[in-house]
């Protein structure tokens, strides 16, 4: 249960992060650091989500659907972030 309890606790707070995102004025490099922030916070969060479904034995259909569709978030938006930041790094190039 304390899986479970930390997943969500980690999902929350990268979307936390996200929505501070949104609402801010922030430096281009913030931005990039706390979109970073959001994106590991999300990882650890489908990590502890995979260990909650493995430890207690209920990886049936619905917690694997779950699971993938977290998953398909997670690496479009991790791609997002990459691009985000090869945009920032041609902007900083002299």
């Amino acid at each position: 249960m304390v899986y479970l309890i930390v997943a969500i606790t980690l999902f929350l707070l990268g979307v936390y992060l996200t929505i501070f995102l949104g609402k801010n004025e922030l430096t281009p490099k913030a931005t990039q650091k706390m979109r970073e922030h959001a994106v590991a916070c999300y990882w650890l969060s489908f990590l502890f989500l995979d260990f909650f479904a493995v430890y207690n034995a209920v990886l049936n259909a619905i917690w694997m659907l779950i699971i993938f569709v977290f998953l398909g978030f997670n690496i479009v938006n991790t791609a997002t972030v990459v691009e985000h930041r090869i945009e920032q790094e041609k902007a900083d190039l002299p």
